[in-house]
């Protein structure tokens, strides 16, 4: 949650891993974007969009939602959701509490 100097002149958006946005979502330089984040909604994001969120007014993703998603996601690159996957989104989604 706190900025950090790379050095660089330009930086992209930081991306956690099952994160999304929606068509057209415009996202500053530099933004962090959390894990399983999905992005959406009218107005410009914020530069730090926690993890698990959803939409831009707050809401948090529904964990058994996210976990049925993720493993939809997974699943149409002929892979699985396991179970240490599983175990590792709960502590994450406890966490981020």
């Amino acid at each position: 949650g706190e900025s950090v100097d790379t050095g660089n002149r330009f930086v992209g958006t930081f991306m956690g891993d099952h994160a999304k946005t929606a068509i057209g979502t415009m996202l500053n330089t530099g933004t962090r974007v959390g894990l399983s984040a999905n992005v959406f909604g009218s107005g410009r994001p914020s530069k730090n969009i926690p993890s698990f969120a959803w939409g831009l007014e707050g809401q948090r993703y529904d964990l058994d939602k996210l976990l049925e998603n993720m493993n939809t996601v997974k699943g149409r690159r002929g892979q699985e959701l396991t179970g240490a996957e599983r175990e590792l989104i709960k502590l994450r989604f406890k966490e981020a509490d």
